[in-house]
């Protein structure tokens, strides 16, 4: 069995999933030979992974360069000052229509 992860960044919460949900987290950890909680950690960083990678896709659109996600996915991506106002400006924007969504 894999070392538990503890660390400074380690956080601990609790989540209510459906038995099912449940049942089949567990079965995947008995398969990769995991824990439950490492089986988590790692379907959530997989999950996660790809949230910029999307972002990636709504900030550059058509104009996204084959070269810049792989470099993303390589963790090489270096972003010029151009674009990291380009995903500020995306970011503020996302942000303010979830808070209009959420204000509703």
């Amino acid at each position: 069995m894999p070392k538990k992860f503890t660390g400074p960044a380690a956080t601990e919460f609790k989540v209510r999933v459906p038995e099912p949900v449940r049942a089949e987290i567990e079965r995947a950890a008995k398969i990769n030979n995991r824990s439950l909680n490492a089986e988590i950690n790692e379907r959530l960083t997989r999950s996660l992974s790809g949230l910029l990678e999307e972002t990636l896709m709504h900030v550059y659109g058509p104009d996204l360069s084959p070269s810049l996600v792989a470099a993303y996915r390589q963790g090489m991506l270096k972003l010029t000052d151009a674009e990291k106002d380009r995903w500020k400006r995306f970011l503020c924007e996302w942000v303010d229509k979830v808070q209009t969504a959420l204000e509703g």
